[in-house]
């Protein structure tokens, strides 16, 4: 996106973390161009506006290279082996962040996107692994977790609006109406959806692509203010961050409920390339 480059768009409370300075400074040695996305999570009286993810492609970089980029990210020794385990077949490796006040969420991601698509280009349309995220507090690796985020390719618009119905709770239509809104112009069965459970089985959420409907932050804005109020969440903050990004596509949205039970939402909108 013009005139904001990914340094810029992470924020100054994930710069500073120490996660965040490392691997920044990694990427820059190693002269990398990866694509960040920004997101914006809402709950109940609460927006979360520091959130930033990167993606680098697989090939680009030697398999050891990896390893060495998540340890100066601080994915400790489970992690690592997990890491070890999963990372064959994937074809994107993703960093991001979370910023909650002084709390910094630090989050690795394993995309099989070639392998989903040969799976459906084979016939096969059944639920698939699409994502694994590995997520721990930043200085805390010990405290890893673990999310797969299955895909239902080729889902009817219409089993995807019933299923985010009933992982999005009470905001189940208001959200619905958006999706609706958004996919009105592109073909059935063409959007990217998933659903997403931690290994523990507390999470109980989901993810929709809705880059392929080519909607702009300022044109979903009415409708993100709508989710927003309906939170009780500060609504100046939120006028304020689709103003300055309101050219950028709304990329994937996400709700459900979080670990502790929590009722959330997430937008996300692309930025650009470093």
């Amino acid at each position: 996106m013009p005139g904001h480059s990914i340094a810029a768009a992470i924020g100054p409370q994930a710069k500073k973390s120490g996660a965040g300075a490392r691997l920044l400074a990694e990427l820059r040695r190693r002269g990398l161009l990866p694509v960040g996305e920004r997101s914006c999570k809402l709950r109940e009286g609460q927006l979360l506006t520091e959130r930033f993810l990167l993606g680098i492609p697989a090939g680009e970089l030697p398999r050891e290279a990896f390893f060495e980029l998540a340890r100066e990210f601080g994915l400790g020794a489970a992690g690592q082996a997990r890491l070890r385990q999963c990372l064959d077949g994937a074809s994107e490796i993703q960093f991001a962040f979370e910023q909650e006040g002084d709390r910094t969420l630090c989050k690795l991601y394993l995309e099989y996107w070639d392998a989903l698509v040969q799976r459906v280009r084979d016939g096969n349309i059944g639920p698939e692994l699409l994502n694994l995220g590995l997520k721990w507090p930043e200085a805390e690796p010990e405290k890893l977790v673990e999310d797969r985020y299955v895909c239902m390719p080729k889902l009817p618009h219409l089993d995807i609006l019933e299923r985010l119905r009933g992982r999005q709770g009470a905001l189940g239509e208001i959200v619905a109406e958006l999706v609706i809104w958004a996919c009105a112009a592109v073909p059935d069965r063409s959007l990217v959806y998933l659903e997403v459970d931690d290994a523990a089985g507390g999470r109980r959420s989901y993810d929709l692509n809705l880059y392929p409907c080519r909607r702009r932050l300022a044109d979903a804005a009415p409708r993100l203010l709508a989710i927003s109020d309906r939170l009780g969440c500060e609504r100046e903050v939120l006028c304020d961050l689709l103003g300055r990004y309101g050219d950028a596509p709304l990329g994937h949205i996400s709700g459900g409920s979080d670990r502790q039970g929590r009722s959330f939402f997430t937008f996300y909108y692309e930025v650009g390339a470093l």
